[in-house]
């Protein structure tokens, strides 16, 4: 599977009464009920996608119509797709993506409170300062933040791919991107990385753009990192697929009947975000 690159836009995704139940009939009973326990929409949807697009994958690779995922104690599934980590303020959770745990999306226009120049100095600590001359350098602040976005983006897949978390001391890193446009349908390779001051020459990030604002990161390392057991640095690097709902459906199986409860369940979840998205 190591060539599979899937992205499937939650935001946008708005399901129908008859999408939502036919979902609710393909997921297991632990996952439709763990569905069922989120607040709001947005998280419900997330979670909805994650193991339909689990399934989806493991039918084109293996061509297994059903299979159970077990979940580990801490709920996680023993078979992991990538989590989109939601941060308050730069991470992005509109995606849930087929690959690994090498992936990192990042939204470039992520909401945040106050000036630049205050959200800059409350992450002042994330970047090194030669990070930080390449995302001032520009005159615009959309240029800014949308450098400061890629650097984050760039961050996280590598931690990801070591398998640790953000407690990490983020300015050991530091990463030098001499291409300063990503675009659409173009793997950037370019960009290199320097741990502890030492360029990381068995590293290679691989970056574009998803769609026009979000930045998408692939890190790829060496065979002993654990991450990366089946991924190899091919000469051309996959491009992602953005499935539709229809696409993500085509080879799922229900398992139980339709339950018109679980679309007032998820109602309730839309209220909830439309009332917090009102107090923003």
């Amino acid at each position: 599977m190591g060539g599979l690159r899937w992205a499937f836009n939650t935001t946008s995704w708005q399901p129908t009464y008859t999408e939502w139940l036919l979902a609710a009939r393909c997921v297991q009973a632990e996952e439709k009920q763990r569905i069922g326990e989120f607040v709001f929409a947005r998280d419900a949807k997330a979670a909805m996608v994650k193991p339909l697009t689990m399934h989806k994958m493991l039918n084109k690779n293996h061509r297994i119509p059903k299979m159970y995922l077990p979940r580990r104690g801490e709920g996680s599934s023993l078979m992991e797709l990538n989590r989109v980590h939601r941060m308050t303020t730069t991470g992005s959770a509109e995606y849930v993506k087929s690959s690994d745990n090498r992936v990192q999306f990042v939204h470039k226009h992520e909401d945040r409170r106050g000036s630049l120049h205050d959200y800059f100095q409350t992450m002042s600590r994330q970047f090194t300062s030669l990070e930080w001359k390449t995302i001032k350098g520009p005159a615009s602040d959309v240029e800014k933040l949308e450098l400061f976005y890629r650097h984050w983006c760039l961050k996280e897949s590598y931690l990801k791919a070591l398998g640790v978390g953000l407690g990490w001391d983020l300015q050991r890193l530091e990463f030098r991107v001499p291409t300063r446009d990503l675009r659409v349908g173009t793997i950037t390779r370019d960009t290199t990385l320097l741990l502890d001051g030492t360029e990381q020459n068995s590293w290679e990030f691989q970056e574009t753009m998803l769609d026009e604002t979000h930045f998408v990161a692939v890190a790829v390392g060496p065979p002993e990192v654990p991450q990366q057991s089946v991924w190899k640095v091919a000469s051309a690097a996959p491009r992602f697929s953005m499935l539709s709902f229809r696409d993500l459906m085509a080879s799922a199986i229900p398992m139980f009947p339709e339950d018109p409860e679980f679309w007032q369940n998820f109602q309730e979840k839309l209220k909830a975000q439309n009332t917090r998205d009102g107090e923003r």
